[in-house]
């Protein structure tokens, strides 16, 4: 498995091709699997893969506000 230097894995899975997006539910189990936070590097930006993560960060609006807008680019924000 590659990481980062943080130590996170890193995945190459493409959540908006047709691929992924005709039938989702086994690329999110290999990002769970990895781990509860996932690097995508084409995006820039890291997945919380589990339940428990996605909750936390729901819960502390302080930490994971969306006041920049949330597109992965500045076009869309």
């Amino acid at each position: 498995m590659t990481t980062t230097a943080l130590g996170l894995p890193i995945s190459e899975i493409d959540l908006f091709s047709d691929e992924v997006l005709a039938d989702p539910y086994p690329y999110y189990r290999e990002l769970r699997d990895l781990g509860p936070l996932v690097e995508l590097p084409q995006y820039g930006v890291v997945a919380l893969a589990r339940f428990g993560q996605v909750t936390d960060a729901l819960t502390d609006w302080e930490t994971f506000s969306s006041a920049d807008g949330v597109g992965f680019n500045d076009l869309l924000n």
